[in-house]
């Protein structure tokens, strides 16, 4: 007799089990690297972001520094 943990592992085995040409997949695998995908694009956006703002910063003093001398 299976355990209540022991049922549960064995269905979540079931439902996400895929054979495709002899090829074992995990559909959990697959999510987890599409939440890695996510969060990796979520990174590299916000050092786009950081990147635009310091860009965007040292740009503005340059200019004041500019007028200040002209």
């Amino acid at each position: 007799m299976q355990t209540n943990r022991e049922h549960c592992l064995e269905y979540i085995r079931r439902k996400f089990y895929i054979n495709i040409d002899g090829m074992e997949l995990y559909s959990v695998l697959s999510r987890v690297q599409v939440s890695l995908s996510f969060v990796l694009l979520r990174l590299t956006s916000y050092q786009h972001r950081t990147f635009l703002a310091i860009t965007r910063h040292i740009r503005i003093h340059e200019i004041m520094a500019h007028l200040k001398i002209c």
